[in-house]
C-alpha cells in the first residue's frame, strides 16, 4: 500500500488509540471482577497473581501499541524514540513479569492469566464484532431488524402498520417438514409412536 493511499485514507490513528484505550479500559473491568471472585475463590495468592499479570499485560499493551505507532510511521522514523521505546518496554514489562515468576509468592498460572487479558479481550472485541457484522444475532449490518428463524419472512411496517405478531407472515413449511408431519400422523393413526 503506497504511501499516498495511506495520507489519502484521512485516519489519524485516533481510532487506533481508542480501540485500545476501550480494551484497556474493559480489561481493568474485568480483570476486577476476576481479582474478586479470584481472592474469595482461590485466595489471595491467586488474586495478587493475576492482578500483577494484568497490570503488566496492560503495560505491554501500551508500549506495543506507542511501538507499533512509531514504527510504520509514513514520515521519517525517529530512532532514538523507537530506542528510548525499547529500553523502557524490555525493563518494565520482562522485568516484571520475571519478578513476579521468581518471587513465588502469587500462582504462576495467575500471572499468565492475568497477562494474557487483554488479548483474550481483543479476541472476544473481535468475535463479538464479526457476530454482530454478520447478522446471525437477527440484525442486519446496517442496524435493522431481520427475522432469522426458518419458514418466517417480516413485511416492512408502514404508517398504518405497527410492527408485531401480525406483520409475520408464514411461509410454507419446507419438504422435510411436511414429511415429519406424515411420519408423526402416520404413527398416531397406528398407534406406535408417543
Amino acid at each position: 500500500m503506497s504511501s499516498e493511499r495511506l495520507a489519502s485514507t484521512g485516519t489519524s490513528g485516533a481510532d487506533d488509540y481508542a480501540f485500545v484505550r476501550r480494551v484497556l479500559i474493559t480489561s481493568a473491568w474485568l480483570g476486577a471482577l476476576v481479582v474478586l471472585a479470584g481472592g474469595v475463590y482461590l485466595g489471595t495468592r491467586w488474586a495478587l497473581g493475576f492482578a500483577g499479570g494484568a497490570l503488566v499485560g496492560a503495560a505491554n499493551l501500551v508500549f506495543l501499541t506507542v511501538l507499533v505507532r512509531e514504527t510504520v510511521r509514513l514520515g521519517k522514523r525517529r530512532y532514538g524514540r523507537i530506542l528510548a521505546i525499547l529500553a523502557l518496554k524490555i525493563p518494565i514489562v520482562y522485568g516484571g513479569l520475571a519478578g513476579l515468576l521468581i518471587w513465588r509468592v502469587p500462582a504462576t498460572v495467575a500471572v499468565v492469566l492475568g497477562f494474557s487479558l487483554p488479548l483474550i479481550v481483543i479476541t472476544l472485541k473481535a468475535a463479538g464484532r464479526a457476530i454482530f457484522q454478520s447478522g446471525l444475532l437477527g440484525r442486519a449490518p446496517d442496524g435493522s431488524a431481520r427475522d432469522r428463524l426458518p419458514g418466517k419472512a417480516t413485511r416492512p411496517a408502514g404508517p398504518e402498520q405497527q410492527p408485531g405478531p401480525a406483520s409475520v407472515m408464514v411461509k410454507r413449511p419446507p419438504a422435510a417438514m411436511k414429511n415429519v408431519a406424515r411420519v408423526m400422523g402416520a404413527s398416531r393413526r397406528t398407534g406406535t409412536g408417543d
